[in-house]
């Protein structure tokens, strides 16, 4: 990762897309200008000091003795300051050191001196781009790529800088240009693949991020995006390949281990789900959306009273989240608890007062409960909201809920119409007979064996962008 800037993944709740930033590329020295016989011959410098005290820093430099090698190449500008070189040489030692500022000096002054030494205005433009300074940092960029085009780490850094200002277009040219140049250079395929499927090229974004991996097999985060455009494409069990290899190369990665789990709930396989999920809370214990959704995967997974304890830290974390009121009520209702589950489907409605699958759930715990008219008075409801967006399966599913389950229950609730009293007459011989046995009454004639109670499904968001 030393040759090439940083790439940053800013997280989203749900949708990841990736942004990149951070430090820039360092150009080594150019170590065919540290030979002794350029020196000597006085190529940089006519001071023979000079020169041997400049030999002496670059050898240090290599070393990694930076504090040692500042000193030599301070002693060689004593004797020589006119001296571009060494300024050059100073200015990359000060910045291994952190001293970005005084090395940004350093860089200025050497190319005050040299204004063709390019390596100068390379890692002036580095420095610059770490110091936040990036409309500086793209003029030294761009005179970079100027004195020499074919340099292409001047020109990805140039990409780079374009792409951290937002001028997306001018990046992406800047982008396809590295990878003419350098052909496998693997992150300028994947910041090139970010800007295109931010714009919604999700087809060529994925080749892209494709042959960066192919380039760099563990390239974790080509791995992770690519994961994530073919979830959103619903190409799942590619989502899935593509995301278990992000956490087979980094594990303690709580994205990959979130985005995993809720491809796997989608391919219906909620014990995986709850796997990745439980992983990735162990790794982000304030992620309030990985409660969420292992509380939703618990539930598909035949284990809601855990399920109760785990949606219930989803609103402690995050209060305005409706589907979590939602699916606790389905929780409560799997366990029997329709109390609890009316609290939690009133819950949901004072905070979405049309939503329909609660109203319908909510109605069906009134008539579990056996009360009745508020049962039939909340799935009216539902079977209006159902109605009003054309979900007219919706609307059948409440009405045989009606037919089926409440309005029967509450005929057998409701006493018998009185009797007319039969008038006497004369006694017939039929009634020397011994008596009949008494026929069934219609409703013991008609009674249904029960229904299990219904419910709408968890909600189980994918992939939303907040």
């Amino acid at each position: 990762m030393g040759n090439r800037l940083p790439y940053l993944a800013l997280v989203a709740a749900g949708v990841i897309l990736g942004v990149h930033g951070g430090e820039a590329v360092w150009a080594k020295p150019n170590l065919p200008l540290v030979r002794q016989k350029q020196v000597i011959d006085g190529l940089y410098t006519e001071d023979l000091d000079a020169a041997i005290h400049f030999q002496q820093g670059v050898l240090r430099y290599q070393r990694g003795e930076f504090a040692r090698a500042e000193t030599e190449f301070r002693e060689a500008l004593r004797f020589d300051p006119l001296m571009a070189i060494a300024y050059y040489m100073l200015g990359n030692v000060l910045i291994q050191q952190e001293s970005v500022d005084e090395a940004i000096g350093q860089f200025q002054r050497a190319i005050s001196l040299d204004p063709s030494l390019n390596d100068a205005y390379y890692n002036l433009g580095v420095a610059l781009f770490r110091r936040g300074a990036l409309p500086e940092a793209l003029q030294v960029f761009e005179r970079s790529v100027q004195l020499n085009p074919k340099f292409s780490p001047a020109v990805y850094n140039l990409a780079l800088t374009l792409d951290a200002l937002g001028r997306y277009q001018e990046a992406s040219q800047a982008y396809r240009q590295v990878i003419l140049l350098d052909p496998r250079n693997a992150e300028a395929h994947y910041n090139l693949a970010l800007i295109l499927a931010r714009d919604g090229s999700t087809g060529e974004a994925i080749s892209l991020y494709n042959r960066a991996i192919e380039i760099n097999p563990r390239f974790i985060d080509a791995h992770y995006q690519v994961g994530l455009l073919y979830a959103r494409q619903g190409q799942l069990e590619l989502a899935r390949d593509a995301l278990q290899q992000a956490v087979n190369l980094a594990p303690d990665n709580a994205l990959a281990q979130y985005h995993l789990g809720l491809v796997f709930a989608r391919l219906e396989q909620p014990a995986a789900a709850v796997g990745r999920l439980r992983d990735a809370i162990a790794l982000d214990p304030n992620n309030a959306i990985a409660y969420q959704q292992l509380g939703a995967a618990l539930i598909d997974s035949g284990n809601p009273r855990e399920a109760i304890t785990i949606l219930q830290q989803a609103i402690r974390l995050n209060p305005d989240e409706v589907s979590n009121y939602y699916n606790l009520g389905i929780a409560y209702q799997d366990t029997n608890q329709c109390e609890q589950a009316i609290e939690a489907y009133q819950d949901t409605l004072r905070r979405d007062p049309i939503f329909a699958d609660a109203f319908f759930n909510l109605g069906v715990c009134y008539g579990e409960l056996e009360l009745y008219d508020e049962a039939i008075a909340t799935l009216e409801q539902a079977k209006t909201l159902f109605r009003a967006r054309n979900q007219l399966d919706k609307v059948e599913e409440v009405d045989e809920h009606l037919q089926n389950r409440i309005l029967p229950a509450l005929q057998r609730l409701q006493p018998p119409p009185p009797q007319p009293q039969p008038q006497p007459a004369e006694p017939s011989p039929e009634e020397s007979l011994p008596p009949s046995p008494p026929e069934s009454s219609p409703e013991e004639a008609d009674e249904e064996p029960p229904v299990e109670p219904v419910r709408q499904q968890p909600i189980i968001p994918f992939f939303e962008q907040t």
